[in-house]
C-alpha cells in the first residue's frame, strides 16, 4: 500500500462499525441554518468552512467506539461541509499551527505531501492559509454536530471562516478521498483503517442525534 496502518502524525494529535453511509459531500453553497450549539448565554451557529474547537466530551464520543484520540492539546477544527445523509452532521478537519513543528516533522511532512497524488498518502495532510501558515490534519477528519461544539475560533476579533476558495477545494478534494477510502476498506476488511474511527463516530451521532 505503501503508508502506514495508523500514520505517525506530525505532532498532533480509529475502531467499530454499523451501517456505513455514504462518504459523498453536499454540493457547495448550501446553508443549513438549523446547525447551532448553545455555549454559554450564545449560539454557536456551524457555518460551511468556519473554525470551531470542540467540547472535551466529544473526545469521549471517539473513545467510546474504540477510536484513538492521543491529542491533548485544544486543537481547532474546520467543518468543511456537512454530509449528504445528514446535513446536521459536518465533516471537520484538525487544524494547527505549522510554525510549532520541528524540523523533523516538517521533514516527515514532506514526505507525505510530496507524494505522487494517486497515493492515498498524499492526502493526509495539507498546509494553508488562514490567519496564519496552517496544517492540516485531514487523515484525522472527524463527523461532528453543533452538539459537540464548544465555541467558535475567532482571528481579528471575528469568527474565522476560510474563504480561500483553491484552499477550500483542496480540504474537500483529500477528505473525499480518505472517507472514500475508509468506506471501503470498513466493507471489504469489517474493520477502520484510520484510528479515530470516522464511521463509527459518525454512526453514534447518528443514534444520539
Amino acid at each position: 500500500m505503501g503508508f502506514p496502518m495508523y500514520p505517525k502524525h506530525i505532532g498532533s494529535d480509529a475502531n467499530g462499525f454499523t451501517n456505513v453511509p455514504q462518504y459523498t459531500l453536499a454540493k457547495k453553497g448550501r446553508h443549513y441554518a438549523s446547525s447551532f450549539s448553545f455555549a454559554g448565554d450564545d449560539w454557536v451557529d456551524i457555518t460551511e468552512n468556519g473554525v470551531y474547537f470542540l467540547k472535551r466530551e466529544f473526545y469521549d464520543v471517539i473513545r467510546k467506539v474504540g477510536g484513538i484520540c492521543q491529542d491533548s492539546k485544544e486543537r481547532p477544527v474546520v467543518a468543511i461541509v456537512p454530509s449528504v445523509e445528514d446535513n446536521k452532521i459536518y465533516w471537520a478537519i484538525p487544524m494547527g499551527d505549522l510554525s510549532h513543528r520541528t524540523t523533523e516533522q516538517l521533514e516527515r511532512l514532506q514526505g507525505y505531501l510530496n507524494s505522487p497524488n494517486k497515493m492515498l498518502r498524499s492526502c493526509f495532510y495539507h498546509i494553508g492559509n488562514t490567519d496564519k501558515k496552517s496544517l492540516f490534519f485531514i487523515s484525522d477528519v472527524l463527523p461532528i454536530t453543533a452538539e459537540y461544539v464548544e465555541r467558535a475560533y475567532i482571528a481579528h476579533d471575528n469568527p474565522l471562516i476560510i474563504k480561500n476558495k483553491k484552499l477550500v477545494a483542496e480540504l474537500n478534494r483529500k477528505v473525499t478521498r480518505i472517507l472514500a477510502f475508509e468506506k471501503d476498506y470498513l466493507r471489504t476488511k469489517g474493520k477502520p483503517y484510520f484510528r479515530q474511527n470516522i464511521y463509527g463516530i459518525y454512526n453514534e451521532l447518528k443514534q444520539l442525534g
